[in-house]
């Protein structure tokens, strides 16, 4: 069901972006025309990208102002831009980039900060454990129903009950 009393809409992050999200819930037929005059060339789903521009195969294909891939063929402004339409460029090595080869630069040491847990009556030091268990599914319930020695459990420190 495509909705109709909503007015067509994409997103368009940058100003060098050449492709736009459409947002529409159930996307948008062919032929929709939007306030600055770009039209539908075909139906394009809810986000996916719309091209802003004509682009000739080998062209970046723009989102967030970086290249996401280039045009794998001559996409028609107003056009579905889906995965067949663009060539991924190759990844770099990772022993490329920056962020993945950096060596941190060591932190000064955090002072005047402890972390005891908390304090016995004694004096000793304990830390709390929460357990988080999925709540019982109806075939485990008849076991834990039982009472300890049956349905082969060996004593009532088996039960989780």
């Amino acid at each position: 069901m495509i909705v109709r009393d909503v007015k067509p809409l994409y997103i368009h992050v940058h100003p060098s972006d050449n492709v736009a999200i459409i947002v529409n819930p159930e996307g948008l037929p062919a032929a929709t025309q939007f306030a600055d005059g770009l039209t539908l060339k075909e139906r394009i789903p809810q986000a996916h990208k719309v091209a802003l521009r004509d682009l000739q195969r080998g062209d970046p294909v723009k989102r967030y102002g970086q290249s996401i891939g280039f045009a794998a063929r001559p996409i028609a402004v107003g056009s579905w831009v889906h995965e067949d339409a663009i060539e991924l460029p190759q990844p770099p090595a990772l022993d490329e980039l920056p962020l993945a080869t950096a060596i941190p630069v060591p932190q000064p040491a955090l002072t005047g900060y402890t972390f005891d847990g908390f304090r016995n009556a004694d004096g000793s030091v304990g830390q709390r454990i929460f357990w988080v268990l999925p709540p019982p599914s109806s075939a485990l319930l008849p076991r834990w129903s039982m009472p300890c020695g049956e349905s082969g459990t060996k004593s009532c420190r088996d039960s989780p009950g």
